[in-house]
């Protein structure tokens, strides 16, 4: 009786160990791996980058998620995300902060610190809203840590 039940565990146990066996065989891929959609240069993601404004109701920046094409933030971040900022926002509770007609003429990093350089037109907004706003959006990313906003070139905002 012992060797008729020690003989049909060994079976058991054979046939337990063959089919894990088999399990692990199948979760191996070999070979290239060729995937469904070809990734092409056009092919275009989005991510969202948070921006913020001032409330109407009481100033407080409140942020705004925007979706933005990666491809876009991979070749000028901050130029990127401040054309996006000057957009506006699309919550109605929110207030634009740069006047309408101003042109972002360019954006670069040295260090920590975004210098940002606008049109005379920015001129016609409220410098601490801009400067507040643009400055808690920018700081977002992370090598980011100030801005320095520029007129046409010049160094000052008078």
């Amino acid at each position: 009786m012992k060797k008729v039940l020690i003989a049909i565990l060994v079976v058991i146990l054979g046939i337990v160990l063959k089919v894990s066996h088999k399990k692990e065989e199948t979760s191996v891929i070999e070979g290239e791996y060729t995937p469904e959609q070809e990734i092409v240069e056009d092919t275009s993601k989005d991510a969202l980058v948070t921006v913020y404004y001032p409330s109407k109701e009481t100033g407080k920046l409140m942020p705004e998620a925007k979706p933005i094409e990666v491809k876009k933030l991979i070749e000028n971040p901050y130029q990127e995300v401040a054309n996006l900022f000057m957009q506006g926002p699309t919550d109605e509770s929110l207030e634009a902060v740069i006047p309408e007609d101003t042109v972002l003429l360019g954006g670069s990093i040295e260090k920590d610190v975004v210098t940002l350089n606008f049109s005379s037109e920015i001129k016609k907004g409220e410098r601490a809203k801009i400067t507040e706003a643009l400055s808690k959006t920018l700081t977002e990313l992370a090598e980011v840590n100030s801005i320095k906003i520029i007129i046409e070139g010049n160094e000052q905002w008078n």
